[in-house]
């Protein structure tokens, strides 16, 4: 996994069969969402609840390397998840 620049994963207290992520930037510590399972997709996601950005904030903003760290950090907990399925 590549070394993360711009954005942390901090793994919350894990559920019996699955785990949760809440992704923070480094530059300012702010609230970036969530990767988690979610059931009706079988698959981790990157899920944003809106009640958690910081007050007087509309929206969230997302470079393409951003995107990329956390698409990169899914797409590597949904190859796991399947690994294990397997054993």
């Amino acid at each position: 996994m590549m070394e993360k620049k711009w954005i942390e994963f901090r793994e919350e207290k894990p559920k019996p069969k699955t785990k949760v992520f809440t992704i923070i930037s480094l530059c300012d510590d702010t609230y970036l969402g969530e990767v988690r399972w979610f059931n009706k997709w079988r698959h981790y996601c990157h899920v944003i609840k809106i009640d958690k950005i910081e007050p007087m904030t509309d929206f969230l903003i997302f470079t393409d390397r951003c995107s990329k760290e956390i698409s990169e950090f899914v797409t590597k907990l949904n190859e796991e998840h399947g690994r294990r399925r397997k054993n």
